[in-house]
């Protein structure tokens, strides 16, 4: 079982902040799509956290369709966030 290296344990834990308690933006969609496909990039590495990576990808595809739908959106983001919660297993 391969160990997170700390550098992407500290992007991971940056990400689930952001997706925790997502700013009111209307650019909202043009800043969230991005950092999931970087947290989905880092999570693929590591063969230990295929549960964590099944479910960022379902809630990622969810976030695609709702550019322009910021509160859906927001909730969509912070159901990612709590996938994080894996990583304390």
């Amino acid at each position: 079982m391969t160990k997170l290296r700390n550098e992407d344990l500290k992007t991971l834990t940056g990400i689930k902040q952001y997706f925790l308690d997502p700013p009111r933006s209307f650019r909202l969609y043009t800043f969230a799509i991005p950092k999931a496909e970087e947290a989905i990039r880092i999570v693929e590495q590591y063969p230990k956290l295929q549960p964590m990576l099944d479910g960022m990808k379902e809630s990622y595809d969810a976030m695609k369709e709702l550019e322009g739908k910021n509160e859906e959106l927001r909730k969509t983001m912070i159901s990612f966030g709590n996938l994080f919660s894996y990583l304390n297993r």
